[in-house]
C-alpha cells in the first residue's frame, strides 16, 4: 500500500500538476484500488471527493463542479458517465483515470504506478507536511456530499485529523 501510493501521487504530482487543495474525484463502487487512490491523493494534500456509483451525467457533473475537481477516477462500467460528465465539468481529459481495466485512451492507476517507479527513491513525492502552526484539523482531506434528500446535496469538508 505505502509504495503504490507513492509511485502514484509521485506520478500525479510530477506528470499531471496535482498540488495541495485540488480534488481528486473518486467515482467508483467498493474496489480494491479505491484506498490507493484515496491515500495517494491525501498524501500530497489532495481532497479526496467520493461520489456515488449511482449518478447519472447530470447529478456528476454538479459534483465535479462544486467539489472544483481536478481529477476523476473511476471504473470501466461508469466510463460513460464519467467522460461525458468531466467534459461538461470543464476537466481535462488527461485527467480522467480509470481505477481499473483498459480503456483506448486513457490510463489506469497500475500505469500510473509504473510512471511513478520511473522516478526512483530518490525521485519521489515526500509526503506533504503541514505548515508550522496549523494542524490537520485545518486541512481538507475529504469532502463528501449530502444526499441531497431535500434540494440539491450540499458539501461537507472533513479534516485529515
Amino acid at each position: 500500500m505505502k509504495a503504490h501510493t507513492t509511485h502514484l501521487s509521485t506520478a500525479l504530482v510530477k506528470n499531471y500538476g496535482l498540488r495541495p487543495g485540488d480534488t481528486v474525484a473518486l467515482f467508483s463502487p467498493n474496489n480494491i484500488w479505491y484506498p490507493v487512490a484515496m491515500h495517494a491523493t491525501t498524501r500530497v494534500a489532495g481532497v479526496v471527493s467520493g461520489a456515488s456509483p449511482a449518478y447519472n451525467v447530470e447529478e456528476m457533473t454538479y459534483a465535479l463542479q462544486k467539489a472544483n475537481a481536478k481529477f476523476l477516477m473511476t471504473v470501466p462500467g461508469s466510463m460513460d458517465v464519467a467522460i461525458a460528465a468531466a467534459e461538461k465539468a470543464g476537466l481535462r481529459k488527461d485527467h480522467v483515470f480509470m481505477l481499473e481495466g483498459t480503456l483506448e485512451g486513457y490510463k489506469n492507476v497500475q500505469d500510473l504506478i509504473e510512471i511513478g517507479k520511473y522516478y526512483g527513491e530518490e525521485g519521489q513525492v515526500p509526503p506533504y507536511q503541514i505548515e508550522e502552526g496549523k494542524t490537520n484539523g485545518e486541512l481538507c482531506g475529504f469532502l463528501s456530499f449530502s444526499s441531497g434528500t431535500t434540494g440539491l446535496p450540499k458539501a461537507v469538508c472533513i479534516s485529515t485529523s
